[in-house]
């Protein structure tokens, strides 16, 4: 078992992030919130005292005996807290976006490595099951040379234009990184609708020589699908849709409908998220995230995005604000 001081009690933190971290290893230690109120409604659900309640998290480190922090709120506290952690030696993990700028996740890169420890950054479509397919599918060899990168994203009306890239958008840049490599260009167009609905049209090109857009807007209702993601490769392609579903398109080579017949190697391969007995489980990679987390600090398992991917999908992020066009 890990003891984990929890900082940030917000929305997420407690319906998404805490009742999975109980299904692990963990024991929840210590609370930091400047929200008395949510820090008191916080030990009446869960068994633990008001003494390991506290107000500032740096004050949390120095008196709990941790061995690691989880951290849910905005990009500053995330990168706060990070650092803080980092310093106090304490393996932390951080929800996106993990940090306001690359400078920022430089620094906290640099803090691993002095500190000998590690932080790991929410970045949950790395770690959803669809996707995690996706990449082995188009990483083998039956699958062809990626060529093509088709992908859209879409969110209900939000406040500032900018904070929907920085918040919403940039989980599919750090997909993008994910699934086909480094981007070598991207550019895009912006077209401002009202001040809360704004699209882009975002193209790129990776470094393996992929070539890709990704259309997102912030203009829908959230009852609609929000995400789609296909590859195209030479014979098949791929489909995540809307994180759920995943459609594998083999390469045929019985090109009659005549007689159809299902054959090894080729037909079309489906995987569905299973909706059964296991409710805990989502298909957002939630689990499979905190898991990767404390097994790395129980030394069972090694981390995985830490902050040297994040300073790469931060370098990406400011790149595209540099080639973004107004319409």
């Amino acid at each position: 078992m890990i003891r984990v001081g929890l900082i940030g009690l917000g929305n997420h933190m407690t319906t998404q992030i805490v009742p999975r971290l109980l299904n692990l290893p963990v024991i929840i230690a210590s609370v930091c919130d400047k929200d008395i109120k949510k820090m008191i409604k916080f030990c009446t659900h869960f068994p633990l005292s008001k003494e390991h309640c506290y107000i500032t998290f740096t004050e949390m480190m120095e008196k709990e005996e941790l061995d690691a922090v989880v951290c849910v709120g905005n990009a500053k506290l995330h990168y706060e807290g990070a650092k803080a952690s980092l310093l106090h030696h304490l393996p932390v993990f951080v929800e996106k976006t993990p940090c306001e700028n690359t400078i920022q996740a430089k620094e906290l890169r640099k803090l691993q490595i002095e500190n000998n420890c590690f932080g790991m950054a929410g970045f949950n479509r790395r770690f959803t099951t669809s996707y995690r397919l996706m990449r082995q599918i188009i990483n083998d060899d039956k699958f062809g040379r990626p060529y093509m990168y088709m992908a859209k994203y879409n969110s209900s009306p939000y406040p500032d234009s900018d904070y929907f890239l920085f918040n919403h958008v940039i989980h599919h840049l750090d997909l993008m990184r994910y699934l086909i490599g480094e981007i070598q260009e991207i550019y895009a167009e912006k077209k401002v609708i009202t001040t809360q609905k704004t699209g882009y049209h975002i193209r790129f090109i990776s470094e393996s020589g992929i070539l890709g857009f990704l259309q997102t807007a912030s203009i829908q209702c959230e009852s609609y699908p929000m995400e789609r993601v296909e590859i195209a490769g030479n014979g098949g392609n791929v489909i995540v849709d809307n994180v759920k579903t995943l459609q594998y398109n083999r390469h045929s080579i019985n090109k009659t409908e005549i007689n159809p017949s299902i054959s090894e190697g080729e037909n079309t391969l489906c995987w569905n998220y299973n909706q059964g007995h296991s409710s805990m489980y989502s298909h957002y990679g939630y689990e499979r995230e905190l898991d990767c987390f404390v097994k790395a600090v129980l030394g069972e398992g090694k981390a995985e995005n830490t902050f040297e991917e994040v300073e790469k999908t931060m370098a990406l992020y400011e790149n595209l604000l540099e080639h973004i066009m107004q319409k």
